[in-house]
């Protein structure tokens, strides 16, 4: 999974958890559950996308897939050469506005941090926020036993570790407007929590809203602190203060939470899990490079690609061989050369190789459909040359190597070989 795929999941995750949250839950009078979902919903959208359902990903295939590729027309595009200018790539352009927003909010994070030391430092006259465990109170203020209260909730309920934690999660998503209504929900339900406490610790709910009535203005709050005076949230403060308080069937509405939780884990597991037993051709070929790949054809053995299962047609008539002979295909496919001779006179087709295994050694190695010019001498020096055989079971195996000549029409010989009866087909090469 690509990190920009990756973060275009977590950005969807955002929005829909906000969306039911607004929708469902942001009238609701439980500040604490509404507190654990949007924390929750952070928390879950960042993970998500690494959660795998097994049973989803690991659904097997109903029937062997074959796959072929040509050297010809592998060698028809290694010898287009013409250059092209490229173009204004607009990719880059988004990477690095990205990378560009990521430094300026975590630069921002830690100037908002630094200004917060210096408040607690400096702290001035009539202030009254908090900051984890700092707490700083104006005695002079009215009613600061009643403040203090209300900032010591926030400090008890660790208030700041969830604003420190969706601004971490801004920094990697501050392309996504959601999550600036993040950050302003959490704040709204800390405020909620704390103006609980202390209107309980007041013992009057309306003579407490008097109280932040009457010190909401003039102040300048930090981005980071929890602010008793903040102006931006008075009248939404005293609303949900006096609201009467949510029914308890108003609890289901959270209950709804885990099925959406349970789609978005099944959306995330739904992707194409990558197949071990499919090798890519093209990531052996060096195609960035043509010319030298032309080039080295002449002096360098022939690479062969393989498929890892037989044709669907061979299914009924041979048996797969499951056993992991990569390290085989892989050795015989560097040890094999296209003879001279056969180059020359302009030879190509199929040989097959039957052999059997005891022990760890090759017995009764012999050319059963010979293709001549030295490419059966070829195959069977590859297989005796193998030192691996002692991790396969003993048995009678038969191995298809083809030999192709680039740009060449001549006539492949040998194109239709039978299974050999009675021995264990390998993947042709």
């Amino acid at each position: 999974m690509s990190f920009a795929h990756y973060l275009l999941q977590v950005n969807l995750y955002l929005i829909v958890f906000y969306g039911f949250y607004k929708l469902l839950l942001d009238k609701e009078t439980y500040f604490t559950l509404n507190r654990v979902y949007l924390v929750s919903a952070g928390f879950l959208s960042l993970c998500i996308p690494f959660i795998r359902l097994e049973w989803l990903t690991e659904q097997k295939a109903a029937q062997q897939v074959y796959t072929t590729v040509k050297w010809d027309a592998v060698l028809q595009q290694a010898t287009i050469v013409t250059e092209t200018q490229e173009g204004f790539n607009w990719a880059n352009l988004i990477v690095y506005i990205y990378c560009a927003g990521i430094l300026f909010f975590f630069c921002k994070l830690i100037f908002n941090l630094f200004t917060v030391s210096k408040m607690i430092k400096n702290a001035k006259a009539g202030s009254a926020f908090s900051f984890f465990g700092k707490k700083i109170i104006d005695s002079d203020l009215p009613k600061s036993n009643v403040i203090d209260s209300h900032e010591e909730a926030h400090i008890k309920q660790w208030h700041t570790l969830d604003i420190l934690f969706f601004e971490v999660i801004g920094i990697i998503t501050w392309l996504n407007p959601v999550i600036y209504l993040y950050k302003k929900a959490i704040k709204n339900i800390h405020e909620f929590l704390a103006d609980e406490h202390a209107a309980e610790f007041q013992g009057d709910k309306a003579e407490y809203a008097m109280l932040i009535l009457s010190k909401s203005f003039g102040i300048n709050p930090n981005a980071l602190t929890s602010n008793f005076f903040e102006k931006s949230l008075v009248k939404k403060r005293i609303y949900m203060l006096h609201k009467e308080r949510s029914k308890k069937s108003a609890i289901m509405k959270y209950g709804i939470f885990i099925p959406l939780f349970g789609i978005f884990i099944v959306f995330s597991s739904a992707t194409i899990r990558k197949n071990e037993k499919l090798l890519s051709f093209s990531e052996q070929i060096p195609l960035e490079k043509p010319i030298e790949l032309v080039q080295e054809m002449v002096t360098k053995p022939l690479q062969f690609t393989y498929s890892t299962n037989v044709p669907a047609k061979e299914i009924a008539k041979s048996i797969p061989v499951e056993q992991d002979w990569k390290d085989f295909y892989s050795f015989v496919s560097k040890a094999i050369k296209y003879p001279k001779e056969a180059q020359e006179n302009g030879l190509q087709g199929n040989s097959q190789v039957k052999f059997s295994i005891k022990n760890g050694r090759v017995n009764n190695l012999i050319n059963d459909v010979d293709l001549g010019s030295g490419c059966d001498e070829e195959v069977m020096k590859a297989i005796l040359s193998y030192k691996g055989f002692k991790k396969v079971d003993n048995g009678n195996y038969a191995i298809t190597v083809g030999f192709r000549l680039a740009e060449s029409d001549a006539v492949i010989n040998n194109n239709d070989i039978s299974p050999a009866k009675g021995y264990k087909e390998l993947s042709k090469l």
